[in-house]
């Protein structure tokens, strides 16, 4: 890799991250994609990851997953974890599961 660059939203959010080679053209990084692009809910939170290849299609990273989708609760919580592959239907990732929910608890 020679370069990488970074598009941001108006909050300052990351929403994309690709990097390039000498010549110019995108090029793999060792997580497996050459681009990845971000999307956050109006609270900031990040919702959606997708991945891309150096042809600009979805590639799977080196978790085994081609994007993931976050759910948060009312109180901002991150509530559920789901993985997708380059078709968009749920996909296993490295760890062997497609998704995974998360237990919030408030003690007031």
């Amino acid at each position: 890799m020679a370069r990488s660059t970074s598009k941001y939203d108006e909050r300052g959010n990351e929403i994309e991250h690709a990097c390039f080679g000498v010549d110019g053209n995108p090029v793999v990084m060792k997580n497996g994609y050459a681009r990845r692009a971000i999307k956050y809910d109006e609270r900031g939170n990040a919702i959606e990851w997708a991945y891309f290849g150096v042809d600009g299609k979805p590639v799977l990273q080196k978790d085994g997953v081609a994007g993931s989708t976050s759910k948060y609760n009312e109180h901002g919580n991150e509530i559920e974890h789901a993985y997708v592959g380059v078709d968009g239907n749920p996909v296993l990732m490295k760890d062997g599961y497609a998704r995974r929910g998360v237990l919030c608890v408030s003690l007031i």
